[in-house]
Formats: C-alpha cells, sequence, structure tokens
C-alpha cells in the first residue's frame, strides 16, 4: 500500500495532470513545449504567442531585437495556449501578442469554447503577470480561391468581433492586421499566400508594420 502525505499527493496530482495535457496533444506540440521550456528567460521578453501563421515567422530578426521571442506553435488551438501558458508568463514578459483561434473554427470547436479558452487565457496572463501588456490580434483572412482553408471568412469575422469584445472587455488593446491583407473581395490577398491559409514574407511585412511601433515603445 502506498501512502501519500498532503505534499505528496499534490505532486502526484501535478504530475498526473501535465502527463494528461500532454497526451492529448501531437508529437510536434510536445516537442515544441518541451523545447520553449529549457529556453532562457530573459527580463522583458516580447511574446509573440500564437498558431502556425505566428511559429512561421522569425520575428526578432524582423524587428532586429532579440527581447521578442516566438511562442508559435503550428496547429494550436486556444485549449493548446491554455495548456502552456504557464511557460509564457514565468518570464513575466513586458507584452504579449497573441494571434489565436484559426484552428478552433477549422476544427468545428463552438464559438462559446473559443470565447470562454481566450476569457481564461487573458485571465491568467493578468493574474499571473499583471504587468503584461496584452495586445489581441485579429485572425487573419483566408482564400478559398487558392487552397482548402477549411473555413470561411464569415467565420473568421464572428470570432474577430468576439475578439474585439473581449478587448473591450478587459480594456486591452486590439489591432486589426486581417484587414491589411484583404483583397477587394475580402478574401486574403492571393499575393500573399499560396495555400489560402499561411501567409508569405510580403505579409509578414504588413504585420510588421501595423504593430511595429507596438513593439517598441
Amino acid at each position: 500500500m502506498i501512502v501519500y502525505t498532503k505534499s505528496k499527493l499534490i505532486i502526484v496530482l501535478i504530475i498526473f495532470t501535465t502527463s494528461f495535457s500532454f497526451s492529448q496533444h501531437s508529437a510536434y506540440w510536445n516537442q515544441k513545449v518541451s523545447m520553449y521550456s529549457v529556453l532562457p528567460n530573459e527580463p522583458n521578453e516580447i511574446i509573440f504567442l500564437g498558431d502556425s501563421i505566428t511559429d512561421r515567422c522569425e520575428w526578432f530578426e524582423l524587428f532586429s531585437n532579440p527581447k521578442v521571442k516566438n511562442r508559435g506553435l503550428s496547429g494550436d488551438k486556444t485549449a493548446g495556449v491554455l495548456d502552456r501558458l504557464s511557460e509564457i508568463t514565468e518570464s513575466q514578459p513586458a507584452k504579449v501578442f497573441i494571434m489565436i483561434g484559426v484552428n478552433d473554427i477549422r476544427h468545428s470547436v463552438k464559438d462559446s469554447a473559443i470565447v470562454a479558452n481566450y476569457k481564461k487565457i487573458i485571465e491568467k496572463i493578468k493574474s499571473d503577470s499583471p504587468n503584461t501588456k496584452i495586445i489581441l490580434q485579429s485572425v487573419l483572412p483566408v482564400n478559398n480561391d487558392i487552397g482548402n482553408p477549411k473555413t470561411t471568412n464569415e467565420k473568421v469575422t464572428e470570432l474577430n468581433n468576439y475578439i474585439k469584445k473581449l478587448a473591450v472587455s478587459f480594456d486591452l488593446q486590439f489591432v486589426d492586421i486581417n484587414s491589411k491583407l484583404q483583397n477587394k473581395s475580402g478574401q486574403l490577398d492571393a499575393k500573399y499566400s499560396e495555400d489560402g491559409l499561411h501567409i508569405n514574407g510580403a505579409a509578414y511585412l504588413v504585420w510588421k508594420s501595423v504593430i511595429e511601433d507596438l513593439v517598441n515603445n
């Protein structure tokens, strides 16, 4: 028979919960999070947090700023961000730029669940790192004519409207990147993408131009 003291029981529960959480994700997710967890923390970090749209950019080079850290993770959803958020907040970053949610709608996660996860993400950052400035960024448009993004701009717009409302309710900065990358039809401009979902270097330069003052000041 195994007898647990209160402290040992807490440790066992933490290990069990963490292991269970990791088992819900892909091998790539687990590997990437393990990499992020061993990287050194620095004061005044500027974190870019999101999915593959964030993951594919070389942010610190784009801004010529070693304080800028990429915490994008290809395929991630709002629930995945919640599961790895402690690694983000432990450095007490100066700023966190968040863009997440397109994979939720691509996998038919209910709007109510996405919004609930967003609230939890915001609340946890505020609780664990109260001096961190949180910047919510719009989810980008898609283009159904040049690829199969598995969602529509109507659904993206609905999500962005929810994110805007959350920004207002939590008194956070909301940044519209979406409209800057649209063509005249409201789709992701084909000059910025080859698959209708992910973006190229020219698009990241547009993104940079929109948020540069927020990053540097």
